[in-house]
């Protein structure tokens, strides 16, 4: 997983997995989530998602209710309805 801050989005790549989500990836998308101004998170270059991409962007939400998910893969999509939280997740 790469997580890069700019332009007031944070652009993630790569794959997004419980293999590839560490506790050093995790705590450095949490502090660009706390950066002022951020407007969103865009997931266009994620080759793989699981649930620890999920559980990313929610994460992310209780940082910043506002922020706009671009580009969501299929697979986060699908979880986020079986999770019941789609209305969140969703722009």
């Amino acid at each position: 997983m790469k997580s890069e801050l700019h332009d007031n989005i944070i652009r993630l790549s790569g794959d997004i997995t419980v293999k590839t989500v560490d506790q050093a990836a995790f705590g450095r998308f949490e502090q660009q989530c706390r950066q002022s101004g951020l407007a969103g998170i865009d997931l266009g270059k994620v080759e793989k998602a699981d649930s620890a991409c999920l559980s990313l962007l929610v994460a992310a939400l209780r940082q910043n209710r506002n922020l706009v998910f671009h580009n969501l893969p299929a697979s986060v999509q699908a979880l986020s309805e079986l999770y019941e939280i789609q209305e969140q997740v969703h722009a």
